[in-house]
């Protein structure tokens, strides 16, 4: 996956196009083993993510991520 060509699609995307986005992942999120697999790296990602997006896709994508995180912890 090339992780720049999707920090490109997420800036130009409509609050639409990012909530379908958002019930995508916490579809694939579910899925425990994936989960499973993910943990580690989740973090390393999320700050990957945060440094090559603009300000106002920072936060737009940290209400996501913190849903996300929260959904994780209250499942262990």
């Amino acid at each position: 996956m090339n992780i720049q060509s999707v920090f490109q699609a997420l800036q130009s995307a409509s609050d639409f196009e990012l909530f379908r986005l958002k019930v995508a992942i916490d579809k694939l999120l579910e899925d425990f083993e994936r989960i499973n697999v993910l943990r580690p790296n989740l973090l390393l990602t999320i700050n990957a993510a945060c440094q090559q997006l603009s300000c106002i896709l920072v936060a737009r994508l940290a209400l996501l991520i913190a849903k996300i995180i929260k959904t994780i912890l209250g499942r262990w």
